[in-house]
C-alpha cells in the first residue's frame, strides 16, 4: 500500500532552486475525547448504558464484574502511517480525582495496532480489567459529561516525508529520516496530474536504528515530482 508524503518539484536543467527546504522529525500530541462510551455488566449482559452520564468499572459487593468501555476515533487525529512513541489515557471519578494510565509500552502498542490495522479506525479502552488500581465498583465520568469525559493523549511522529530537498551541481539532493525496521521507497514522475504513473527512483533497505538517509536525482528538463512512500 503507498501513502502518499511530501512532493517536491525540481526546476528545469541549469535552473538552480532558490536555497533548500527543511523540516525537522518532531512529535506530535493528539489528545482524543470518546466518540462512544458504555458499561459491560456482568449481572445484565445485553444491557445498553450509552447514553448514561456514568461509566461504571470494577467489581461489586456481590463479586459480580464490571467493565468501562471508552471508544476513540484515532484516524480524526493520527494519521496513517504515523509512529506512536507513547499513549495514556485519563478517566474522572465521580467521587476521586482522575486516574491515569500510561504511558505504557502496552497502551502505545495498541494504540498503533488500531491505526495500522485496516478497520482500525477506532480503539476501544477498557477500563476495570488490566488497570493498575483494583477498582472496586467505581463510576467514572462519561462523554455524556462533557467537562469531565476521557481522555486519550497520544505522541506520535509524522508519517515519513522528505525533509530537505536542494540543488547541488547537476543533481537533485533528497534526504529524509527513515526509522529503525522500517523499509523506504522514493518514486518520481514527471506531471503532478491524477493518473500519471510513479516511477522507482530506489529502495532503502531498513537500517538497523534512526539513519539520515540521502537520495540523488540527476536534474532534468522540465518538472519532475517526487514522493517517499512505504512499500
Amino acid at each position: 500500500m503507498i501513502r502518499p508524503a511530501v512532493w517536491w518539484a525540481c526546476g528545469a536543467l541549469g535552473v538552480p532552486l532558490a536555497g533548500s527546504l527543511t523540516f525537522p522529525l518532531r512529535a506530535d500530541l493528539a489528545v482524543l475525547v470518546p466518540v462512544a462510551d458504555t458499561t459491560l455488566i456482568e449481572e445484565a449482559p445485553i444491557n445498553n448504558s450509552g447514553g448514561v452520564p456514568f461509566v461504571n468499572a470494577g467489581t461489586t459487593q456481590n463479586f459480580t464484574r464490571n467493565r468501562g468501555l471508552f471508544r476513540f476515533d484515532l484516524r480524526s487525529r493520527i494519521p496513517a502511517g504515523a509512529s506512536v512513541t507513547s499513549a495514556e489515557a485519563t478517566v474522572y471519578g465521580l467521587e476521586d480525582s482522575p486516574y491515569t494510565f500510561g504511558p505504557t509500552p502496552a497502551l502505545a502498542a495498541d494504540v498503533q495496532t488500531w491505526i495500522d490495522t485496516p478497520d482500525g479506525n477506532f480503539g476501544w479502552a477498557l477500563v476495570g480489567q488490566t488497570e493498575p488500581v483494583d477498582f472496586t465498583a467505581r463510576r467514572f465520568a462519561s462523554r455524556e459529561d462533557a467537562s469531565r469525559a476521557a481522555l486519550l493523549r497520544v505522541a506520535f511522529l509524522p508519517p515519513p516525508r522528505i525533509e530537505h530537498a536542494a540543488v547541488v551541481g547537476s543533481n537533485l539532493v533528497l534526504q529524509f529520516t527513515a526509522r529503525a525496521g522500517q523499509v523506504y521507497g522514493v518514486e518520481s514522475r514527471e506531471r503532478f496530474a491524477a493518473g500519471t504513473a510513479w516511477f522507482e527512483l530506489t529502495n532503502v533497505p531498513a537500517p538497523p536504528a534512526l539513519t539520515n538517509v540521502t537520495v540523488v536525482d540527476p536534474l532534468s528538463p522540465g518538472q519532475r515530482f517526487y514522493r517517499l512512500r512505504l512499500p
